[in-house]
């Protein structure tokens, strides 16, 4: 991971999960894996894999979640 920020640097903090807790807690089974969270702290859409998040298909439902009611 020092690796690799070191050649890609982002600005924001990169927690490691040294034993395993999270992809445990969170049932990763394959990375990259993400996730949305709803306002509500309720996961909304689980994606495994590469998965290009700027095309309309992903889009769409994201919008949806923020849409106002």
């Amino acid at each position: 991971m020092r690796e690799f920020l070191g050649r890609f640097p982002v600005d924001f903090r990169v927690p490691l999960d040294r034993f395993n807790a999270a992809r445990r807690d969170w049932n990763v089974k394959l990375l990259p894996t993400s996730f949305v969270i709803g306002a509500d702290g309720a996961v909304r859409y689980v994606v495994m894999g590469e998965f290009d998040w700027a095309n309309e298909p992903a889009t769409a439902p994201l919008l949806q979640l923020v849409a106002p009611r």
